[in-house]
């Protein structure tokens, strides 16, 4: 009965946040503001998350477990069909969460939370390219350029498909995105291996505003 009790209260957090967010934008709103509308106390809120940040966190959360962290025994297998099937599983993310990403993405733009989108789908990219290659500082250098240009690409490709509502079928999306990954991925057959030094990849909650803070 305690669990379905957690489960309904997190649903009406998470339910008042995006309703929000898509009228007055997430970065105008307050825990008083979500608690109000969520019919809850801030005390209730407090249980769940810390601050409206880590809330939002949570409900992206998704994305940090679509991969694995590629182990010494991996492959490393980038080809087409590979890319493509994890680029699926990246799109129907967002299309779980559309309503969300819709808000924070396009009618409300945070740049708190286009940061930390960017952070969080570059730490995936870099994991699906295997970034704990053995790689000289200059392909290194190189890896991170690519993995950023491909994290920009795919946020722009989601927004252009959010801005149709989410409901146009994004397979067609997918295939452009796999080809540009693919190609690019290509540049790198050293990272097809898990072996190597780690390089750093940062992971982190992006800068918060130093006013409005919930």
């Amino acid at each position: 009965m305690e669990d379905k009790r957690i489960k309904r209260t997190r649903r009406q957090i998470h339910r008042a946040l995006i309703e929000l967010s898509h009228q007055v934008g997430f970065d105008a709103i307050s825990v008083v503001d979500i608690t109000s509308r969520a019919g809850i106390g801030r005390t209730t809120f407090y249980r769940h998350y810390s601050d409206k940040y880590e809330l939002v966190e949570a409900l992206i959360s998704g994305l940090n477990r679509i991969f694995p962290i590629p182990g010494p025994d991996d492959d490393g297998d980038l080809a087409q069909p590979v890319v493509e099937e994890h680029l699926i599983e990246i799109f129907d993310h967002f299309a779980r969460n559309a309503r969300l990403y819709q808000a924070l993405l396009i009618r409300h733009r945070s740049e708190w939370f286009t940061d930390l989108l960017n952070d969080r789908l570059n730490s995936v990219v870099l994991r699906l390219l295997n970034a704990d290659c053995c790689l000289s500082q200059q392909s290194a250098d190189r890896l991170r350029a690519t993995a950023a240009w491909i994290t920009g690409g795919l946020i722009g490709a989601v927004i252009y498909w959010l801005r149709d509502s989410g409901e146009r079928p994004y397979r067609a999306i997918v295939q452009v995105c796999s080809d540009f990954t693919s190609q690019s991925f290509a540049h790198f057959p050293e990272c097809r291996t898990g072996s190597g030094h780690p390089m750093s990849v940062r992971r982190t909650r992006g800068p918060r505003p130093l006013s409005g803070v919930a």
